[in-house]
């Protein structure tokens, strides 16, 4: 199956019989088509290594000779933040209002691969199909550096340095649309004009593709370890001592008696510190008993619940002060700025910190643990345990560190238990959690059917 992409509608630039003049031919000739035929299924996720393959077709109407037929492999990073600021001048009904706009953009390519699919040019006869094979590798790694092109180009956020590619990544948070970033990756087939027209404009078509790194940590190594909080609670109850249901003078009396039955224990949590796209983790409970009274003779089941599962992510972006752009709302290149910076003060980086949250459902919803001694007095001795599963979403972007975007999660969770009739809550959170790659499916090559999808 091939996937095409096509651009034959009208262009205010093609070459030979005016194909490439500046301004409108009379009588107008119409335009050529061209358009991007790749050997693979549409929405294929590429990795690193894997061949792309596919053919340029090219269909002119008149006469011409192309100077080169150059098919481009790239990746690029773009961010965009804009900034206002309100001013108002006189007073009463003569009082007027106005907005300004200060514009940070950045464009970081990550890599160009260009080759040349016709190397030696030969006319092209009108109204004939041509095509151009092509095969490439997508890379693994930046070949650019860009310590010069940030305010602090050692931030640990970021990095300026040449690192693995990130995976495909469009982000536009919900409600503020000035401010977005994006990984976007393509090949682009670029019929230049004859030779002796340095200056028109050559005819273009792009096909955008999807891509995703490896894993960060091979699949055969260890994963980090698991993270976990606990919290010290004491309770008090008859119940500890064989009552089965104390009523209302009982719980009365177990609150303000010192002969009350008494247990301090730990409510302990752990979740992993290393996930998988689409994946299912655990999310682990532990009651520990850490001292009880000597009249202590019973240890009721404990009932666990997690009552809430985020997770949590991140995009962090930068972008530099674009001195160029004009101070309106879009921000369009002025003829009378240049891209150096005009006044100091002036802020020359800016960076957005956009959070979304998804609740995952822990499966099952509860349960009911006993100890493996019912009774007991004297010191601790005493744990109960329960493991609850959470399911990462398919759709979830592998973290990553760029340029100007890194995407980072957090796992947060709210565990509860009810023992004795009594409810105990902890609240736990895990930061900086790695969001793995999902691995090669065995015999299927290089092509996982991973959904990637736009975020915002």
């Amino acid at each position: 199956m091939t996937t095409s992409v096509q651009k034959s509608s009208k262009h205010p630039s093609i070459f030979d019989m005016h194909f490439f003049s500046k301004s409108d031919p009379e009588p107008e000739v119409p335009v050529p088509s061209s358009s991007i035929a790749l050997d693979h299924e549409p929405g294929t996720v590429f990795r690193p290594g894997q061949l792309i393959s596919g053919r340029v077709i090219f269909e002119n109407t008149v006469n011409t000779t192309p100077s080169a037929v150059e098919l481009t492999l790239w990746g690029q990073s773009e961010t965009y933040i804009r900034r206002s600021e309100s001013h108002s001048s006189g007073t009463g009904n003569n009082q007027t209002s106005s907005t300004t706009y200060r514009h940070y953009r950045d464009h970081a390519p990550l890599f160009i691969h260009t080759l040349n699919l016709f190397p030696s040019p030969y006319p092209l006869l009108p109204n004939t199909k041509y095509q151009w094979p092509f095969q490439v590798q997508f890379p693994e790694r930046t070949n650019f550096s860009r310590a010069a092109c940030y305010e602090d180009p050692w931030n640990e956020i970021w990095t300026s340095v040449p690192h693995l590619l990130p995976p495909t990544f469009i982000h536009e948070p919900e409600g503020v649309l000035p401010h977005r970033c994006s990984i976007t990756y393509g090949v682009t087939a670029t019929i230049k004009p004859p030779a002796g027209h340095p200056d028109e404009i050559p005819w273009s078509v792009t096909a955008p593709l999807n891509f995703l790194p490896n894993d960060r940590i091979p699949q055969a190594m260890p994963p980090p370890a698991a993270r976990s909080s606990a919290k010290t609670f004491d309770l008090a109850s008859s119940m500890l001592a064989g009552v089965a249901q104390p009523g209302f003078r009982q719980k009365l009396a177990d609150r303000f008696s010192s002969e009350t039955p008494k247990v301090t224990f730990e409510l302990g949590c752990s979740m992993p510190a290393a996930v998988s796209c689409g994946d299912v983790f655990s999310v682990r409970g532990a009651v520990r008993i850490v001292e009880r009274s000597a009249n202590v003779s019973v240890l009721p089941p404990v009932a666990f619940r997690v009552k809430k599962l985020e997770l949590l992510d991140f995009a962090l972006f930068r972008a530099p002060r674009d001195w160029a752009a004009r101070d309106t709302s879009r921000g369009e290149p002025s003829k009378y700025h240049t891209a150096e910076a005009r006044r100091l003060g002036y802020h020359t980086q800016e960076m957005e910190i956009s959070e979304q949250s998804v609740v995952l459902n822990a499966m099952p919803e509860h349960q009911n643990v006993s100890f493996a001694e019912g009774k007991g007095g004297g010191s601790g001795d005493g744990v109960v345990e329960a493991s609850f599963t959470g399911r990462i979403p398919g759709y979830a972007t592998p973290s990553f560190q760029g340029f100007a975007i890194t995407l980072a999660y957090r796992l947060k969770a709210k565990v509860e238990v009810e023992w004795c009739g009594k409810r105990f809550e902890l609240k736990f959170e895990v930061p900086d959690v790695l969001m793995r790659c999902p691995p090669v499916a065995e015999g299927h090559g290089n092509e996982p059917k991973l959904r990637i999808e736009d975020r915002g």
